[in-house]
């Protein structure tokens, strides 16, 4: 869906998301997410730390609920869910949740700078 050119290609690229200071760095990532998982089930590490991190930013693990952590809303998870990691566009995440495109926007906004200050503060 013509995301191709904003995901990686190399093992240099994989490095490069590894910048949890950067909301680039993070988006990249999140749109990156499902090929990062094909990676680490191959072995690659750095991608196997990828994915664990930014699944536990997405709540995707039990052991975050049983600490009481929760990075995100559900309704932040759900557009950064369909817009960054399906590749869904603002106007479809904002018609398959029932919202404007403006609101889809600030959800992934505010969401996405969440998972900065949580995976920056480990």
């Amino acid at each position: 869906m013509g995301s191709e050119n904003r995901t990686f290609n190399s093992e240099r690229h994989v490095e490069a998301l590894y910048d949890y200071t950067s909301i680039a760095a993070i988006k990249l990532a999140l749109r990156s997410l499902l090929r990062l998982q094909a990676r680490s089930e191959m072995g690659c590490t750095m991608s196997q730390v990828i994915v664990i991190d930014l699944k536990t930013a997405l709540g995707q693990y039990p052991i975050d609920r049983r600490e009481g952590k929760q990075v995100l809303t559900d309704r932040q998870k759900q557009a950064i869910l369909l817009h960054l990691v399906l590749d869904r566009s603002i106007e479809e995440t904002a018609e398959a949740l029932g919202i404007n495109p403006t609101a889809v926007s600030h959800r992934i906004s505010s969401g996405v700078k969440r998972i900065v200050e949580f995976l920056a503060t480990g």
